[in-house]
Protein backbone atom coordinates (compact mmCIF):
# COMPACT_ATOMS: atom_id res chain seq x y z
CA UNK A 1 0.00 0.00 0.00
CA UNK A 2 1.74 2.87 -1.21
CA UNK A 3 1.74 6.31 0.51
CA UNK A 4 2.51 9.53 -0.89
CA UNK A 5 5.98 11.31 0.59
CA UNK A 6 3.95 13.68 2.28
CA UNK A 7 1.81 11.47 4.61
CA UNK A 8 5.07 9.51 5.68
CA UNK A 9 6.96 12.40 6.55
CA UNK A 10 3.29 13.05 8.76
CA UNK A 11 3.20 10.17 10.02
CA UNK A 12 6.92 10.16 11.66
CA UNK A 13 6.19 13.90 13.21
CA UNK A 14 2.85 11.98 14.80
CA UNK A 15 5.12 9.72 16.22
CA UNK A 16 7.79 11.55 17.19
CA UNK A 17 4.98 13.45 19.63
CA UNK A 18 5.18 10.89 21.43
CA UNK A 19 8.56 10.53 22.65
CA UNK A 20 11.61 10.44 20.37
CA UNK A 21 11.84 7.80 17.57
CA UNK A 22 15.00 5.66 19.47
CA UNK A 23 13.12 5.31 22.43
CA UNK A 24 10.36 4.22 20.22
CA UNK A 25 12.38 1.54 18.95
CA UNK A 26 12.97 0.34 21.88
CA UNK A 27 9.33 -0.29 22.93
CA UNK A 28 8.68 -2.15 19.58
CA UNK A 29 11.52 -4.73 20.22
CA UNK A 30 10.79 -7.68 21.49
CA UNK A 31 11.98 -8.18 25.46
CA UNK A 32 15.47 -9.44 25.48
CA UNK A 33 15.25 -13.82 26.71
CA UNK A 34 17.60 -12.35 29.62
CA UNK A 35 14.33 -10.10 30.91
CA UNK A 36 11.71 -12.98 29.89
CA UNK A 37 10.19 -13.53 33.00
CA UNK A 38 7.24 -15.54 32.36
CA UNK A 39 3.55 -14.50 34.00
CA UNK A 40 1.44 -16.99 35.23
CA UNK A 41 -0.76 -19.27 32.62
CA UNK A 42 -4.39 -18.91 33.36
CA UNK A 43 -4.97 -21.66 35.76
CA UNK A 44 -6.98 -25.00 34.95
CA UNK A 45 -7.12 -24.05 31.06
CA UNK A 46 -8.98 -27.44 30.58
CA UNK A 47 -11.19 -27.79 33.97
CA UNK A 48 -14.69 -27.22 33.17
CA UNK A 49 -15.94 -27.38 36.40
CA UNK A 50 -17.60 -24.45 38.60
CA UNK A 51 -14.53 -25.05 40.65
CA UNK A 52 -12.18 -24.19 37.80
CA UNK A 53 -14.00 -21.18 36.61
CA UNK A 54 -13.80 -19.78 39.63
CA UNK A 55 -10.13 -20.12 39.93
CA UNK A 56 -9.75 -18.36 37.09
CA UNK A 57 -12.39 -15.37 37.99
CA UNK A 58 -10.22 -15.28 41.03
CA UNK A 59 -7.36 -15.15 39.41
CA UNK A 60 -8.22 -12.19 37.44
CA UNK A 61 -9.51 -10.58 40.83
CA UNK A 62 -6.33 -11.12 42.24
CA UNK A 63 -4.44 -8.59 39.22
CA UNK A 64 -7.31 -5.88 40.22
CA UNK A 65 -9.62 -7.32 37.64
CA UNK A 66 -13.60 -7.91 38.62
CA UNK A 67 -15.85 -9.03 35.81
CA UNK A 68 -19.24 -9.31 37.76
CA UNK A 69 -21.03 -8.67 34.41
CA UNK A 70 -19.23 -11.77 32.45
CA UNK A 71 -19.88 -13.89 35.63
CA UNK A 72 -23.78 -12.62 36.11
CA UNK A 73 -23.13 -11.91 39.52
CA UNK A 74 -24.70 -8.17 38.54
CA UNK A 75 -28.83 -7.43 38.42
CA UNK A 76 -30.35 -6.62 35.28
CA UNK A 77 -29.72 -3.37 33.60
CA UNK A 78 -32.86 -0.98 34.13
CA UNK A 79 -33.99 -0.74 30.41
CA UNK A 80 -33.97 2.96 30.90
CA UNK A 81 -30.27 2.69 31.42
CA UNK A 82 -30.44 1.66 27.76
CA UNK A 83 -32.21 4.34 26.01
CA UNK A 84 -30.45 5.25 23.23
CA UNK A 85 -28.32 1.95 22.58
CA UNK A 86 -31.10 -0.25 21.92
CA UNK A 87 -35.15 -0.14 20.62
CA UNK A 88 -37.81 -2.64 22.16
CA UNK A 89 -35.71 -4.08 24.44
CA UNK A 90 -36.59 -7.65 25.93
CA UNK A 91 -33.40 -9.06 27.89
CA UNK A 92 -29.47 -9.97 27.56
CA UNK A 93 -27.85 -12.12 25.11
CA UNK A 94 -24.96 -14.32 26.66
CA UNK A 95 -22.40 -15.81 24.89
CA UNK A 96 -19.71 -18.01 26.35
CA UNK A 97 -16.66 -16.77 27.46
CA UNK A 98 -13.54 -17.82 27.70
CA UNK A 99 -10.00 -16.36 28.90
CA UNK A 100 -6.87 -16.54 27.04
CA UNK A 101 -2.84 -15.33 28.30
CA UNK A 102 -0.47 -14.33 28.99
CA UNK A 103 -0.10 -12.31 25.51
CA UNK A 104 3.09 -10.02 25.94
CA UNK A 105 2.38 -6.83 23.53
CA UNK A 106 5.76 -4.62 22.56
CA UNK A 107 3.24 -1.45 21.34
CA UNK A 108 3.57 2.37 21.59
CA UNK A 109 0.93 2.45 23.88
CA UNK A 110 -0.47 -1.26 24.95
CA UNK A 111 2.90 -2.45 26.39
CA UNK A 112 2.72 -5.34 28.67
CA UNK A 113 1.69 -8.76 29.60
CA UNK A 114 -2.57 -9.26 29.10
CA UNK A 115 -5.13 -11.85 29.84
CA UNK A 116 -7.67 -11.43 26.74
CA UNK A 117 -11.21 -12.62 27.23
CA UNK A 118 -12.39 -14.02 24.17
CA UNK A 119 -16.80 -14.91 23.13
CA UNK A 120 -17.43 -17.97 21.11
CA UNK A 121 -19.38 -20.94 20.93
CA UNK A 122 -16.80 -22.71 18.42
CA UNK A 123 -14.98 -25.42 19.85
CA UNK A 124 -11.11 -25.60 20.54
CA UNK A 125 -11.00 -21.62 19.36
CA UNK A 126 -10.12 -20.25 22.91
CA UNK A 127 -7.66 -23.32 22.89
CA UNK A 128 -5.94 -22.52 19.89
CA UNK A 129 -5.67 -18.74 20.64
CA UNK A 130 -4.38 -19.44 24.00
CA UNK A 131 -1.41 -21.60 23.12
CA UNK A 132 -0.53 -19.05 20.18
CA UNK A 133 -1.01 -16.37 22.79
CA UNK A 134 1.68 -18.13 25.18
CA UNK A 135 3.86 -18.94 22.34
CA UNK A 136 4.58 -15.45 21.15
CA UNK A 137 4.76 -14.29 24.81
CA UNK A 138 8.03 -16.54 25.43
CA UNK A 139 9.16 -15.63 22.16
CA UNK A 140 9.91 -12.15 23.72
CA UNK A 141 6.22 -10.85 22.49
CA UNK A 142 4.26 -9.48 19.91
CA UNK A 143 5.52 -5.64 18.11
CA UNK A 144 2.74 -3.75 16.82
CA UNK A 145 2.73 -0.42 15.04
CA UNK A 146 -0.17 1.42 13.77
CA UNK A 147 0.44 3.85 10.83
CA UNK A 148 -1.75 4.54 8.69
CA UNK A 149 -5.21 6.26 10.30
CA UNK A 150 -7.66 7.65 7.79
CA UNK A 151 -11.35 7.07 6.98
CA UNK A 152 -12.71 8.52 3.76
CA UNK A 153 -15.59 10.32 2.17
CA UNK A 154 -16.17 10.46 -1.44
CA UNK A 155 -18.75 12.77 -2.58
CA UNK A 156 -19.42 13.50 -6.31
CA UNK A 157 -20.43 16.29 -8.83
CA UNK A 158 -21.74 16.12 -11.82
CA UNK A 159 -21.41 18.76 -14.67
CA UNK A 160 -23.00 19.71 -18.31
CA UNK A 161 -20.05 18.55 -19.56
CA UNK A 162 -16.19 17.17 -19.12
CA UNK A 163 -14.82 21.11 -20.03
CA UNK A 164 -16.93 22.13 -16.59
CA UNK A 165 -15.66 19.21 -15.27
CA UNK A 166 -12.07 19.94 -15.26
CA UNK A 167 -12.54 23.69 -14.57
CA UNK A 168 -14.23 22.41 -11.44
CA UNK A 169 -11.48 19.92 -10.40
CA UNK A 170 -8.92 22.65 -11.13
CA UNK A 171 -10.99 25.15 -8.74
CA UNK A 172 -11.30 22.54 -5.94
CA UNK A 173 -7.54 21.34 -6.15
CA UNK A 174 -6.45 24.94 -4.44
CA UNK A 175 -9.25 25.08 -1.66
CA UNK A 176 -8.31 21.89 0.56
CA UNK A 177 -7.49 24.89 3.29
CA UNK A 178 -10.83 26.75 3.01
CA UNK A 179 -12.14 22.85 3.24
CA UNK A 180 -10.23 22.43 6.20
CA UNK A 181 -11.30 25.41 7.60
CA UNK A 182 -15.20 24.05 7.34
CA UNK A 183 -14.29 20.54 9.38
CA UNK A 184 -12.86 22.72 12.35
CA UNK A 185 -16.66 24.41 12.73
CA UNK A 186 -17.99 20.55 12.72
CA UNK A 187 -15.47 18.80 14.83
CA UNK A 188 -13.41 19.10 17.35
CA UNK A 189 -11.89 15.54 16.95
CA UNK A 190 -12.35 15.28 12.84
CA UNK A 191 -8.99 16.64 11.05
CA UNK A 192 -8.82 16.68 7.14
CA UNK A 193 -5.48 15.26 6.24
CA UNK A 194 -5.71 14.98 2.08
CA UNK A 195 -8.03 15.60 -0.83
CA UNK A 196 -7.35 13.21 -3.72
CA UNK A 197 -9.22 14.02 -7.34
CA UNK A 198 -10.91 11.92 -9.74
CA UNK A 199 -11.70 12.94 -12.56
CA UNK A 200 -14.10 10.47 -15.12
CA UNK A 201 -16.22 12.18 -18.25
CA UNK A 202 -18.47 15.20 -16.62
CA UNK A 203 -18.27 13.72 -13.08
CA UNK A 204 -15.72 15.04 -10.36
CA UNK A 205 -15.40 12.69 -7.50
CA UNK A 206 -13.56 14.27 -4.18
CA UNK A 207 -12.29 11.54 -2.03
CA UNK A 208 -11.56 13.82 1.48
CA UNK A 209 -9.20 12.07 3.68
CA UNK A 210 -9.57 12.09 7.68
CA UNK A 211 -8.21 11.27 10.54
CA UNK A 212 -10.85 10.96 13.54
CA UNK A 213 -9.17 10.35 16.59
CA UNK A 214 -9.70 7.33 18.25
CA UNK A 215 -13.03 7.46 17.08
CA UNK A 216 -14.15 4.97 13.79
CA UNK A 217 -15.47 8.36 12.63
CA UNK A 218 -18.72 7.26 10.23
CA UNK A 219 -20.83 9.66 10.87
CA UNK A 220 -18.24 12.12 11.94
CA UNK A 221 -17.00 12.47 8.56
CA UNK A 222 -20.43 12.24 7.15
CA UNK A 223 -21.08 15.39 8.88
CA UNK A 224 -18.13 17.18 7.87
CA UNK A 225 -18.35 15.81 4.11
CA UNK A 226 -21.56 17.48 3.85
CA UNK A 227 -20.90 20.90 5.42
CA UNK A 228 -17.96 20.98 2.74
CA UNK A 229 -20.39 19.88 0.33
CA UNK A 230 -22.88 22.61 0.85
CA UNK A 231 -19.49 25.35 1.02
CA UNK A 232 -18.69 24.35 -2.31
CA UNK A 233 -21.71 24.61 -3.54
CA UNK A 234 -21.84 28.00 -2.61
CA UNK A 235 -18.75 29.06 -3.73
CA UNK A 236 -17.51 27.16 -6.54
CA UNK A 237 -17.44 29.51 -9.53
CA UNK A 238 -18.40 26.34 -11.78
CA UNK A 239 -21.85 24.64 -10.75
CA UNK A 240 -22.42 21.20 -10.41
CA UNK A 241 -25.98 19.74 -11.78
CA UNK A 242 -26.13 17.59 -9.53
CA UNK A 243 -23.66 16.44 -6.27
CA UNK A 244 -23.86 13.29 -4.06
CA UNK A 245 -22.32 13.36 -0.38
CA UNK A 246 -21.47 9.92 -1.05
CA UNK A 247 -20.89 8.24 -4.33
CA UNK A 248 -20.13 4.58 -5.89
CA UNK A 249 -15.99 5.67 -5.47
CA UNK A 250 -16.71 5.33 -1.57
CA UNK A 251 -15.58 2.02 0.56
CA UNK A 252 -17.95 2.16 3.13
CA UNK A 253 -19.75 -0.76 3.97
CA UNK A 254 -18.46 -2.57 0.45
CA UNK A 255 -15.35 -4.10 -0.77
CA UNK A 256 -13.32 -1.70 -2.82
CA UNK A 257 -10.05 -1.86 -4.15
CA UNK A 258 -9.55 1.87 -2.95
CA UNK A 259 -9.58 0.64 0.48
CA UNK A 260 -7.08 -1.63 0.01
CA UNK A 261 -5.10 0.43 -1.90
CA UNK A 262 -5.49 3.76 0.55
CA UNK A 263 -6.62 2.16 3.76
CA UNK A 264 -9.60 2.30 5.35
CA UNK A 265 -9.90 3.98 9.32
CA UNK A 266 -6.98 1.44 10.25
CA UNK A 267 -3.22 -0.02 9.58
CA UNK A 268 -1.64 -1.46 12.00
CA UNK A 269 1.58 -3.97 11.29
CA UNK A 270 2.57 -6.34 14.03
Amino acid sequence: MPISREYVLEIARRLAAIAPLEELAGRLAPVPESERAFPPDVPRPSDLTATGRDRRIEFLRERGTEVPNLTGTVAPPDPESLRGNIEQFIGMTQIPTGLIGPLRINGLHAHGDFYVPLATSEGALVSSYHRGARLVTRAGGVSCLATVEQVQRAPAFVFEGVAQAGLFAAWAAGEIESFRAVVATCSTHASLIDLQIHLETRTVYLLFVYRTGDAAGQNMVTMCTDAICHDIVARTPIKPRQWFVESNLSGDKKATVLSFLSTRVRKVIA
